[in-house]
Parts: structure tokens; sequence; C-alpha cells
């Protein structure tokens, strides 16, 4: 286990979204406002212990389901572009989108409300961080 940055205390793996249901993720297309390439994923987050402070969240892969690393693979064969993963440097897709359950918790994490949309995020391949969450408005 790690340590908190801000009171030392113990940080740990929370899971947000698991088990049958997951989180259901896909891949949204600005051009003509679609999405594809639906699957669920796994959502969680490191937490403190001590001061409940939480990290961002993070897409896990599952059996069964959704995989970063195989949508990357996917997405390199549509000729779609990567950025840099500011932490890892890995390939981040942009435009990921979380409807649902999913949205909700991606909305609280950017500490926004935004209930009549769902919420757009870059998504890194290969550590599963999500950043830059932001609203898209349904039909916008």
């Amino acid at each position: 286990m790690s340590k908190c940055t801000e009171c030392g205390g113990e940080v740990f793996v929370k899971a947000l979204l698991s088990g049958e249901e997951g989180a259901l993720i896909y891949k949204y297309y600005p051009e003509n406002d679609t999405v594809e390439h639906y699957a669920r994923y796994d959502l969680s987050c490191r937490e403190c212990a001590g001061c409940s402070q939480k990290d961002r969240p993070v897409l896990i892969a599952r059996e069964g389901g959704g995989d970063p690393k195989t949508l990357a693979d996917t997405l390199a064969g549509e000729g779609i572009a990567f950025g840099r993963c500011p932490e890892c440097g890995g390939r981040l897709i942009k435009d990921m989108a979380g409807m649902g359950s999913a949205g909700n918790l991606l909305k609280k994490f950017a500490a926004q409300g935004f209930p009549y949309s769902f919420a757009l995020f870059d998504l890194c391949a290969d550590c599963g961080r999500i950043y830059d969450v932001r609203e898209k408005l349904m039909g916008v």
C-alpha cells in the first residue's frame, strides 16, 4: 500500500463500479455526434483511509468486457491519433463517453453538476487513468 500525500494515511484501491454491470463506456466521435465501441469496464480510484482523499478514477479491463489496450489497438486501426498521457506517457484516447452510473460518477470527480448530459473524458489506454472530464449535452 502507498501513503497519502495529504495526511500520510494508508491508500487503498476502491471499486466504484464493478461486478455484473460495471461501467458502460463508449468512444465518442464528435465529427458525426455518435458513439461506438461500447464495453463494460471496472471503474475504481485510490482513496486514503485517513482523510478520504480520492485520486483520479481509473478504468480497469474486465474479463468478458472492455480492455483499454485492446480498444486503443482497434482505434489505431481506424487511424485515430492519440495524445500522450501526462502520468505514464502512454496512449491517450480523446473523447471517451460515460453514460448512466459511470457518467454520474465521473461528473462527481470533476465536481461538475450537469444532469442532462453525459460525461466526456480522455482515457490513457496504458495506465487506465481518466483525464479532463467535461460535459456533452445530449443531442447538441
